[in-house]
């Protein structure tokens, strides 16, 4: 609508999920794009102290989650792969988050 298209109800349509195929692959991206989301529900549908609560929780996790992934990578260097993707997605949440840009290849 806020872009000028047409916005229509088509009752036979179908949404086939792939179980995380296609965003497997750039785990990076999906999770900013999945905060994003979220903080633009938040923005739409509460006030500025609800907002600050969500941001909030999202950097503690985030936080939490880097600091986890560092202490494992440190107790188990088996676990480097998957402790490299769960830095490399807290690190560009938090960057964006504390208002940094992000730029990944991941």
């Amino acid at each position: 609508w806020k872009a000028g298209w047409q916005v229509v109800f088509y009752p036979g349509a179908r949404a086939i999920h792939d179980r995380g195929k296609t965003t497997a692959p750039y785990p990076v991206h999906f999770a900013l794009a999945q905060q994003r989301s979220v903080l633009y529900y938040w923005k739409k549908h509460h006030g500025p102290w609800d907002q600050l609560g969500i941001r909030t929780i999202m950097l503690f996790r985030h936080v939490t989650r880097y600091a986890a992934g560092v202490a494992k990578s440190i107790a188990d260097s088996r676990a480097e792969k998957e402790t490299k993707v769960r830095k490399a997605v807290s690190g560009a949440c938090l960057r964006e988050l504390l208002g940094g840009h992000v730029l990944t290849k991941a």
